[in-house]
């Protein structure tokens, strides 16, 4: 007896093992002029932790004597790219979903990036690659497989990610092969840096050029890694049309996307909640890590899409036709209404004619316009329950709640509750009227802040007409 407890005391003695060891500050690249911004913090669970577990009831009572060994199980990594439009945020914010992924099984990796205005994005995606490399080439040191890798990031840091998985040119130069990465988790993202905003102008000027190379769901192709997109209903402007765009360009492309968007949440609020129990957003990020190959959102099936184009003037019309013509090969049917007297009136009588004419096939149907014509399709009192309207595209055109409602003989408040029924689309140019921006930019804040569907897209060097015009 007394041989027995000589042999458990040092067992007894023994201080419990964290389940995580971290690594703090670890230097990934000597680039920066603040050493910091090349820093990163890695989690990674604790060798007890990862050791798998017998197949069997029986090897478990007595693992040893059945002579089966349990082996380490070695994880794979997610490197972490905070937010912060690009300006601001730091590794040292994260360390809560850090350790809720290792809870998980993973590795996380936290990092920093130079910051803008002491950087670029293009710099700040080659320190990501830089990260990525490092990590990649030292996993054995650390207790990770450097063959399974992911890339996690949010809002801006989203940005980066996509930027690093979808170029192959990024994941070149750094020096990680295609094969090591097997995924993307982009939560809340930009995905197209050639519209015009404050926030995207002050951080990546004026040269077309860069905005482009920037925009990165332009590279999307057959040979990336599996994504996984998110994003929310009462997101940032425009982020969930960037969503699906991105995502409707990894389908076409072939590689697998799951794609999510989170209810009652705004831009930050279901990210912070990754490390509750049972948080529904973590269960879809750990479904996708654990086998991103399965990553299948279902396909849209698009039915025959009819856009009812609002012409008051022979150079809408003019538009009009030219739309038809380049939306013709994506199934879109245009039909261009030339209206003498421009009222909201007449259009949801030639809306509503033209849905019983094509009887349940036209199950997709849209008004728009272009100026006078723009502002028309705004104000139309029409619904998605009523009468299928599933949006409203106004192009260049001034959306104040006053115009709307002199236009269609309504008040203010029963216009808004119209919009409230259906998607807006407005498309301006920077070279617009200051007023009819602002105007169109309040508009969406205001339908955006009641939980609809509001996107305002402004396009550089022009006028929206003008932009269209060269559809001809």
């Amino acid at each position: 007896m007394i041989a027995a407890l000589t042999a458990l005391l040092p067992l007894l003695l023994l201080e419990p093992q964290e389940p995580i060891t971290v690594h703090e500050d670890i230097q990934y690249s000597d680039v920066a002029r603040q050493a910091r911004r090349n820093r990163l913090d890695l989690y990674v669970p604790t060798a007890s932790s990862r050791m798998g577990t017998p197949s069997s009831a029986s090897d478990a009572s007595d693992g040893k004597s059945a002579g089966v060994e349990r082996k380490e199980v070695v994880p794979p990594l997610v490197m972490f790219v905070h937010g912060g439009s690009w300006t601001g945020g730091h590794k040292g914010y994260y360390d809560w979903l850090a350790e809720a992924l290792v809870g998980h099984g993973f590795a996380c990796a936290v990092i920093n990036t130079q910051l803008f205005p002491f950087a670029k994005p293009d710099e700040m995606v080659a320190d990501c690659g830089q990260a990525l490399g490092y990590l990649h080439r030292h996993a054995a040191d650390f207790g990770f497989d450097g063959d399974r890798l992911f890339v996690m990031g949010h809002s801006s840091g989203a940005h980066l990610c996509s930027w690093l998985a979808l170029d192959q040119d990024q994941l070149k130069a750094a020096g990680v092969p295609n094969k090591a990465l097997r995924g993307s988790v982009l939560l809340s993202g930009v995905y197209d840096i050639r519209s015009r905003h404050i926030a995207l102008d002050a951080v990546f000027g004026s040269d077309d050029e860069y905005r482009r190379r920037a925009t990165t769901l332009l590279y999307a192709d057959k040979a990336d890694a599996p994504v996984f997109l998110a994003w929310a209903d009462h997101d940032l402007p425009c982020l969930a049309l960037c969503a699906r765009m991105l995502r409707d360009r990894l389908q076409d492309a072939g590689v697998p996307v799951l794609a999510r968007q989170y209810s009652d949440c705004n831009h930050k609020d279901y990210v912070f909640g990754l490390a509750r129990d049972k948080d529904r957003v973590m269960g879809d990020v750990l479904h996708f890590l654990r086998d991103p190959t399965k990553a299948q959102t279902p396909r849209v099936v698009k039915h025959k899409q009819t856009l009812l184009w609002v012409a008051t003037s022979d150079r809408e019309h003019e538009i009009g036709e030219a739309l038809a013509v380049a939306l013709r090969i994506h199934g879109v049917y245009v039909v261009v209404q030339d209206l003498v007297q421009p009222t909201s009136e007449s259009v949801s009588n030639a809306y509503r004619k033209l849905r019983g004419a094509g009887g349940k096939a036209m199950t997709s149907c849209y008004v728009g316009g272009v100026g006078l014509g723009g502002a028309i399709a705004a104000s139309v009192p029409l619904t998605q329950a009523r009468d299928g309207l599933r949006g409203r595209i106004a192009i260049g055109a001034s959306l104040s709640g006053s115009s709307l409602a002199k236009l269609s003989n309504r008040t203010v408040a029963a216009v808004t509750d119209g919009l409230n029924n259906s998607r807006l689309l407005s498309v301006l140019g920077d070279q617009d009227s200051r007023s009819m921006r602002s105007e169109s930019m309040r508009l969406a804040r205001s339908l955006m802040r009641g939980g609809q569907e509001a996107h305002l897209v402004e396009l550089p060097n022009t006028t929206a007409e003008a932009a269209f015009l060269k559809l001809r």
